[in-house]
């Protein structure tokens, strides 16, 4: 090689064990080379639009799965926090059906804990708040009135031979005529807390200065 030149020699023939002919050739390497440059770019390129690609394909992968399950992970957290949340569904494939599914049970997971909720402090038969719910009311109000707010009465009221009804009459029309009387103590005490504390018995709480 020589000036950027590629030299090849060849010997003809010897004469008596000595070269005394030789061929040489001698071309450009640049020249030589120059057919490959085609080549060489289209390797390039090639390279280079494969990279785009795979970089193309990381971000359709970071938005359609990654960050998805990432915020299915969050609101994962957030459900055994006990806090109701949803997650918005992005996409109609794997992931997005994932994500309806993880939606429908965190709503009916708060939808049980709303009923139990409910039926932990409401009667079963006539809806109105038990006596839990009348212990933690009259607890507030107690407080209030200790400290100078206003004024509270607490009514007992029971039903006369309400046994002689279920005897007579059957379980099924005394839970019904417990119904109405909680409806109309509820009508007749308008804004105050009425209350069944089980049985006959119920608990109204009258607030105000009258």
């Amino acid at each position: 090689r020589l000036g950027g030149n590629m030299v090849l020699v060849r010997p003809l023939g010897t004469s008596h064990g000595v070269v005394s002919t030789a061929l040489m050739f001698e071309f450009s390497l640049a020249e030589a080379l120059a057919e490959y440059d085609f080549l060489k770019y289209t390797v390039l390129l090639t390279g280079f639009l494969g990279l785009l690609m795979v970089a193309l394909a990381s971000l359709r992968v970071a938005k359609h799965i990654v960050r998805p399950i990432s915020a299915l992970e969050q609101a994962a957290r957030a459900l055994e926090r006990g806090q109701t949340t949803t997650v918005q569904v992005v996409s109609d494939d794997e992931i997005g059906t994932l994500t309806k599914s993880f939606n429908a049970m965190a709503t009916g997971i708060a939808q049980r804990e709303q009923r139990i909720r409910h039926m932990a402090y409401h009667d079963a038969l006539t809806d109105l708040p038990n006596r839990v719910q009348l212990g933690e009311t009259l607890n507030a109000m107690l407080a209030e009135v200790t400290a100078g707010k206003g004024s509270l009465a607490v009514l007992f009221l029971d039903l006369d031979n309400f046994k002689i009804i279920n005897d007579t009459l059957g379980l099924q029309v005394g839970g019904t005529m417990l119904k109405i009387v909680g409806e109309r103590l509820v009508e007749a005490a308008g804004e105050h807390f009425v209350a069944r504390t089980g049985g006959d018995e119920f608990c109204v709480l009258l607030t105000g200065d009258e």
